[in-house]
């Protein structure tokens, strides 16, 4: 499956007329794609090699944490491309899930590069956001 998504990549690349690099390959790579690399068998066919983006993960966490987070944020990220809603529990307004989900991406910023998360907060207003839906 990543062999074939890597070509995918690759074609894409070729009929827009650009230069195919193995840097323009790995960003035209799809959330799925990325989450693919911890499932426990790809994993394992790449030696473990994926868990190294984490350089800051914490000793009592693993591929598992890192990828339920990750796949918590393409569920998400997945629910938003299909305007599915993502505030409602039942007819009440509930924040919660875009909270957690902020949470989890600002955890796994920070086992990324802890000063990427600083970076980002300062252009983030999804908190903000939330609280002014909040008071609605």
């Amino acid at each position: 499956m990543m062999t074939k998504e890597i070509l995918f990549a690759e074609k894409r690349l070729i009929d827009k007329g650009g230069l195919v690099t193995n840097s323009k390959i790995i960003a035209d790579q799809t959330l799925g794609f990325w989450t693919g690399q911890l499932e426990k068998s790809n994993f394992k066919k790449l030696a473990g090699c994926p868990i190294q983006a984490f350089g800051h993960l914490p000793k009592d966490k693993n591929r598992t944490d890192i990828s339920n987070r990750l796949n918590q944020v393409r569920i998400f990220r997945n629910r938003i491309n299909h305007n599915e809603p993502i505030c409602f529990s039942e007819a009440t307004v509930d924040l919660r899930y875009a909270e957690d989900v902020h949470q989890k991406i600002y955890e796994l910023l920070d086992w990324i590069d802890p000063d990427a998360k600083k970076f980002l907060r300062d252009m983030d207003s999804v908190l903000k956001e939330i609280d002014r839906a909040k008071r609605i």
